[in-house]
């Protein structure tokens, strides 16, 4: 499974925890020992993003705009405090 494929997979199982899972979560997350990523020295490096998605096919970039939609509804109109 790529980084990618994972890092969404762990999204879409934490999107349907209880807010009392969550709890759970945070313990887990605090035992794993995270390394800060050092900052970007290139200041270029990020421009490779830019306009990356205009080889996709049309279809395939209004999924993608769909999907982003959905995924912003979704976490954003979550009430974590109940």
């Amino acid at each position: 499974m790529s980084e990618v494929a994972a890092f969404q997979s762990v999204l879409r199982q934490l999107s349907v925890l209880s807010p009392e899972d969550w709890v759970l979560v945070e313990k887990l997350l605090s035992k794993i020992s995270v390394k800060p990523q050092p900052a970007q020295k290139d200041p270029n490096g990020i421009l490779q993003f830019a306009g990356a998605w205009s080889t996709w096919a049309d279809d395939e970039f209004y999924a993608f705009l769909n999907d982003l939609q959905e995924q912003r509804t979704h976490w954003f109109s979550r009430d974590f405090i109940s």
